[in-house]
């Protein structure tokens, strides 16, 4: 083999070096840029994690004030009628006694002539 050849052929191993050295470094600095995204993502995530955090915090507030005023309107609710049966009771009682005063009144009429 000629040295011309050798040359020519170490010449194209050379160029295919670099090439591969080229892609190599694009395909690194993608990976860079890759990692760089990934990371934040993370970032993101962790902040979508807090803001959850957040909201669940506010939800147990909210549902704390909904129980307090769920149980405020069973109170209140119970109190009415309660005052509500106590006013039937006393309607009652009075419809009762004119009734039997309507019926005894004309028997005491009758008895007094």
């Amino acid at each position: 083999m000629a040295i011309g050849d050798l040359e020519i052929r170490m010449a194209h191993l050379e160029g295919a070096y670099e090439q591969i050295n080229e892609r190599l470094g694009a395909l690194d600095q993608d990976i860079r840029e890759l990692q760089n995204d990934v990371a934040g993502v993370r970032v993101d995530v962790a902040g979508v994690r807090a803001d959850v955090a957040g909201i669940r915090a506010d939800l147990g507030g909210v549902q704390a004030g909904l129980v307090g005023v769920l149980a405020d309107g069973v109170t209140r609710t119970n109190d009415l009628r309660k005052e509500l049966l106590a006013r039937m009771d006393r309607q009652f009682f009075w419809l009762l006694g004119l009734l039997i005063v309507s019926i005894f009144l004309p028997i005491a009429r009758s008895l007094g002539r």
